[in-house]
């Protein structure tokens, strides 16, 4: 008999403490979401210029990737990446950015670059 009290006991600590771990997380997951929302109003303010071709497909990028670093045209393929200023062009149909002695597609420089 005492042994089943004990185990009762045991077993009502770790369903408080589950408990407790349980609204823990129910928190970090709300204040993630939070911020995935913060994130994404960033992200949709990017407007690309009507007519320019790397503008638009930046545009179009950024959309699709949801990258989290604010990126602001500087103009003539010229753009600030977060604190980095970058060049991009078009080469061969896809939108590449100037880094070192060559160029990187978008898609690898932005996952390369942007943590």
């Amino acid at each position: 008999m005492a042994e089943i009290e004990q185990l009762e006991k045991i077993i009502e600590q770790r369903n408080a403490e589950f408990e407790e771990l349980q609204a823990i997380y129910n928190q970090r997951i709300a204040r993630l979401r939070e911020l995935e929302k913060l994130l994404g109003k960033a992200q949709s303010n990017y407007k690309a210029i009507k007519g320019d071709q790397i503008d638009e497909m930046l545009a179009n990028y950024l959309s699709i990737s949801g990258c989290p670093i604010p990126i602001r045209r500087l103009g003539d393929g010229f753009y600030m990446f977060g604190t980095r200023k970058i060049y991009a062009k078009i080469i061969n149909g896809k939108l590449v950015i100037r880094v070192g002695g060559g160029y990187m597609i978008i898609e690898k420089f932005i996952e390369t670059y942007g943590e």
